[in-house]
């Protein structure tokens, strides 16, 4: 789903994350593309934790796994680490240097500042995801 591609705006879809962030306390950013990339936007300015990034898998499980941690973030203000064991992923901060070329450029117009590594934790498979 493209916002843009269906005719909105760029302050309609503004006004929808602002309406999401303040419903919800974070939306979910997919990036379509042969190899899709999703990102939360709002969980640091919700409940002050990291922001997370998916880049692994495809795009449906990439939202439905950051749609659990975010939703963690609401029930306790963090995410626990028995739910990490539980859907065996772990989290790593990102490095500097994967924020090159737009990576979260929807988070990044949002805040009007360049992503670092302590903004956002990266979202990896454990061993269990593949059979181990």
């Amino acid at each position: 789903m493209c916002l843009r591609c269906d005719g909105l705006s760029e302050d309609d879809i503004e006004r929808r994350a602002d309406m999401m962030i303040k419903v919800h306390g974070f939306l979910i950013q997919q990036v379509e593309a042969e190899r899709p990339w999703t990102y939360t936007i709002g969980l640091t300015e919700s409940w002050a934790q990291p922001e997370l990034l998916m880049v692994d898998g495809d795009a449906t499980t990439q939202a439905r796994l950051l749609h659990i941690l975010g939703l963690e973030c609401e029930r306790f203000g963090s995410i626990q680490s028995e739910t990490l064991d539980l859907l065996d992923v772990q989290l790593h901060y990102v490095s500097d240097g994967r924020f090159a070329a737009g990576l979260v450029a929807r988070w990044e117009h949002r805040y009007s500042m360049s992503a670092a590594g302590n903004d956002f934790k990266e979202v990896k498979f454990g061993d269990k995801w593949f059979g181990h």
